[in-house]
């Protein structure tokens, strides 16, 4: 996979061909370790609550067709299925791309700094080198999960390994 990044910090332009395994190597104020966070801050939790966030506000570039139907199934029908293959192959990149276009708006809380001005930050992430690596671990991921919603409501979430 590989990742584009401009004006993090002292990082005025990189390429980075992201593999399992990814060190930074170099001397001291470099952007190694905010290059580091803001890449675990996209791929991790945080940007992804930050992104729901945003798509729930209309502040994404991209709406995901098949969760709004599955959405508006849920709402109908009391039930719904996604189909998180074709999810994934129409919308992966699109999706990595999209967490990453807000991380101007998040990333100097995430960071913990007021040192520097992230309104210029650009990340793009190419995933076609990955996309079969992440479409497996997409098949042999499974989930049984229930959220409870209040005392009243609860959402049971199932996805079978393959």
């Amino acid at each position: 996979m590989k990742v584009k990044i401009s004006n993090l910090g002292v990082v005025e332009q990189a390429e980075i061909n992201l593999k399992p395994l990814t060190i930074f190597v170099g001397a001291n104020s470099t952007g190694k370790t905010w290059t580091a966070y803001a890449l675990a801050s996209i791929f991790g939790q945080y940007g992804l609550d930050r992104y729901i966030k945003a798509y729930n506000n209309n502040l994404t570039q991209t709406k995901y067709k098949l969760l709004e139907d599955a959405v508006e199934n849920f709402i109908q029908l009391g039930n719904t299925q996604i189909d998180l293959i074709e999810l994934t192959k129409n919308y992966g990149d699109k999706y990595i791309n999209d967490v990453s276009s807000q991380a101007p708006n998040w990333i100097a809380e995430f960071l913990n700094t007021d040192r520097a001005d992230f309104r210029n930050l650009k990340l793009n992430i190419d995933i076609s080198e990955s996309q079969n690596e992440i479409i497996n671990r997409v098949k042999n991921y499974s989930l049984d999960k229930h959220i409870s919603f209040g005392s009243q409501f609860t959402v049971k979430i199932i996805k079978q390994q393959g």
